[in-house]
């Protein structure tokens, strides 16, 4: 990735923060998630969550990096958005549970780790989002083939107004 500003990654991520919570309302809305007897940190809208990926070759230990992340955030407003824990993923392994193939004895522990960790994530984002007050929001159908309408349109080219009302 380039990076012409000379920023470090730590400062990309809390510039990226920051620029999140000067968008979103500035009212405090927070949201406790219930699970099995135990409340998740409370978050400010929008929830955030914070992947590392490349895990199979980090920097420093990871340990040591989510520290100096949350070190460097904790006692600033944005930190609020942030949902814990902080995930770090292998992006190299293929790692989905149910692609063709997968029966756990090929796999070394560290894949499996992995696996664990992607379905760990999977769950606490649909734990999020289920206390999202947009979760049961209905949609219009119409908005869905809109959407795939506009995404289908290859990317880097432009959309004549002619294109855009045909295809919608």
């Amino acid at each position: 990735m380039e990076n012409p500003n000379g920023e470090t990654n730590m400062e990309n991520l809390l510039s990226w923060l920051v620029t999140v919570h000067n968008i979103t309302r500035m009212r405090e809305e927070t949201v406790t998630v219930d699970s099995a007897q135990r409340k998740l940190p409370n978050y400010l809208r929008p929830p955030v969550f914070i992947v590392g990926t490349h895990a199979d070759k980090p920097v420093e230990d990871i340990a040591t990096m989510k520290s100096q992340i949350w070190k460097k955030m904790s006692h600033k407003g944005y930190a609020k958005h942030v949902v814990q824990p902080f995930f770090s993923i292998d992006n190299t392994v293929r790692s989905l549970q149910k692609e063709s193939g997968f029966h756990g004895k090929e796999h070394n522990i560290e894949q499996k780790r992995n696996i664990d960790d992607i379905q760990e994530l999977q769950n606490k984002i649909m734990k999020v989002f289920d206390q999202e007050p947009y979760r049961k929001e209905r949609i219009p159908v119409r908005w869905l083939h809109f959407e795939k309408n506009i995404t289908s349109n290859k990317r880097g080219t432009l959309m004549t107004f002619k294109n855009f009302k045909t295809k919608s």
